[in-house]
């Protein structure tokens, strides 16, 4: 038998759910979810790459001349990217990478 306390916290965690959800569609709309997305793609294009010729993050951290924590700090998102850093992690894996711009459709 579901009680009102049961009622009660039903609702609040469906309030807490609804919440959540509107939060997570705002964050989609800001700079740092930008800024994320980025970080995001240039660490699987780096980790595919090491993958892909069988290298490690150790040797392409020596390559580079970066130590391994400065190298781990970049994959894990708790260093920012510099346009010269990627740049350079990207040749290093044989990755010739570019950016474009996408814009979108809907705002013709």
């Amino acid at each position: 038998m579901e009680t009102a306390i049961d009622r009660k916290k039903t609702t609040v965690m469906s309030e807490n759910a609804k919440h959540l959800q509107s939060l997570v569609r705002d964050f989609d709309k800001t700079e740092e979810h930008c800024v994320l997305k980025i970080k995001l793609s240039l660490t699987r294009l780096v980790i595919k790459g090491l993958e892909e010729k069988g290298g490690t993050q150790s040797r392409l951290a020596s390559e580079l001349g970066y130590s391994m924590p400065l190298l781990h700090r970049l994959l894990h998102g708790d260093e920012n990217w510099t346009v010269e850093t990627a740049g350079r992690l990207l040749f290093a894996i044989g990755i010739d990478a570019e950016i474009k711009e996408m814009l979108d459709e809907k705002s013709d």
